[in-house]
């Protein structure tokens, strides 16, 4: 059941994806023009059009101060990249329908909640910048409980990990795997993820 959950789910992010691209989803021409759109700019509009990425951040508890953040440079919190992964991947019906959002700046305290229940990671240090070893990790354990048993057969954690990354196609920076991870990597990992 799960297994057919997750396939229906990677076949609506595959037709999402194709309309996007070609402009039938409201995107305009000049976001779609160039043929060189970078795997950056095809994830954030892909999550922007299934409504589960913005690229602005709340600066207060008020949600109307938001700010936009720099594409490349700014580092994601565990929390945030826990977030977007559950919500790309749609783990329930309360973060399909978005309401699981973060309380606070420092939040994304339910995500990580789930993501402990699930398995994926544990709740601690969410306001931290996440590590790309363990975004790795936890990208690929959310694709389901056989990606990860098949990381977990040909080496485990990192090198299994790494080596199911690179055979799924996964986009990973170049870069070791306790170096923090920047939001144009962020959306390079989860893009390879669709």
């Amino acid at each position: 059941m799960r297994s057919m959950k997750i396939l229906f789910n990677r076949i609506v992010l595959y037709l999402i994806c194709i309309l996007i691209i070609t402009g039938s989803v409201g995107v305009s021409a000049a976001e779609v023009t160039s043929e060189k759109v970078s795997n950056v700019q095809k994830a954030e509009m892909l999550l922007k059009a299934m409504g589960v990425y913005s690229d602005k951040k709340k600066t207060s508890n008020d949600n109307n101060n938001e700010q936009p953040e720099s594409q490349g440079t700014a580092n994601i919190s565990k929390g945030e990249f826990v977030d977007l992964i559950l919500k790309t991947i749609k783990y329930d019906d309360k973060f399909l329908a978005g309401e699981l959002e973060a309380a606070d700046d420092e939040g994304y305290a339910e995500s990580l909640k789930k993501a402990e229940e699930l398995k994926l990671t544990d709740s601690k240090d969410g306001d931290k910048d996440i590590k790309f070893g363990e975004a790795m990790k936890i990208a690929i354990d959310a694709m389901g409980e056989e990606y990860k048993q098949f990381a977990e057969l040909i080496g485990g954690y990192p090198t299994g990990y790494y080596s199911l990354a690179h055979k799924t196609n996964m986009k990973l920076p170049s870069m070791g795997f306790d170096k923090s991870i920047s939001r144009s990597d962020m959306l390079n990992l989860i893009y390879g993820l669709l």
